[in-house]
């Protein structure tokens, strides 16, 4: 007699068919019944391995997997990748580009090393980049606050010595022409009234001054 098919379902409610062997003595034995698709993928497979090439280049990889897992020193060196991963993430992390919120925070400002190194850039800005000393610097910032302690006439088209900054006593909107200390030069407008620049002018220029006004260079 013909083995019988049986149609069962799974767990997952998906149908699977059996095959039942009739044993002969009033059992029957079921089997998986062959997926003519299944057959073919799986002998497609075994041919591309039945091939001597394909098995040795197989082999090779696996040779080689296998050599370079078993060597002492292979393992060590591994293990020393690991320990490297591990200190680098439990360590101090160092940052090269911006600073961010986390190194911000009150832990990040906590260790005295990160303070020390806090205070040797606060010193380093405090010196400025051109070396002088904190008590010179603060000297020159009182001076350029303080109020004007003097002036100094301009001669249109006459070079004088470049003070603290320019005063203008405008009759006539126009532009003013000035040199400054560095023998630069530029165009600014000027509005009828009082104006107070902080401009070190060295002369104010004829050719392109169109306003009418006095200038003084104050102290």
């Amino acid at each position: 007699m013909a083995d019988l098919q049986i149609t069962i379902k799974d767990a997952t409610n998906s149908t699977k068919n059996l095959l039942a062997r009739d044993n002969g003595d009033a059992t029957i034995t079921p089997y998986h019944a062959e997926d003519s698709a299944q057959r073919t993928a799986l002998l497609a497979a075994l041919a591309t391995l039945s091939t001597a090439s394909n098995q040795t280049a197989t082999k090779s990889v696996l040779d080689t997997l296998t050599a370079k897992v078993a060597t002492a020193t292979n393992q060590t060196t591994a293990n020393g990748f690991l320990g490297d991963i591990k200190t680098a993430l439990s360590g101090t992390l160092t940052v090269t580009g911006p600073l961010t919120a986390a190194q911000l925070t009150t832990a990040a400002l906590a260790t005295s090393a990160n303070q020390t190194t806090a205070n040797t850039s606060l010193a380093t800005i405090a010196t400025n980049t051109t070396g002088g000393s904190t008590a010179a610097r603060q000297d020159e910032a009182k001076a350029e606050l303080r109020a004007v302690q003097g002036v100094e006439a301009i001669t249109v088209g006459t070079d004088g010595t470049p003070r603290r900054g320019l005063l203008i006593v405008c009759a006539g909107a126009g532009d003013v022409r000035i040199k400054l200390a560095d023998d630069s030069q530029i165009t600014i407008p000027v509005a009828v009234g009082l104006s107070m620049l902080p401009f070190a002018v060295k002369t104010v220029i004829a050719s392109g001054t169109t306003a009418t006004a006095s200038f003084w260079s104050t102290l």
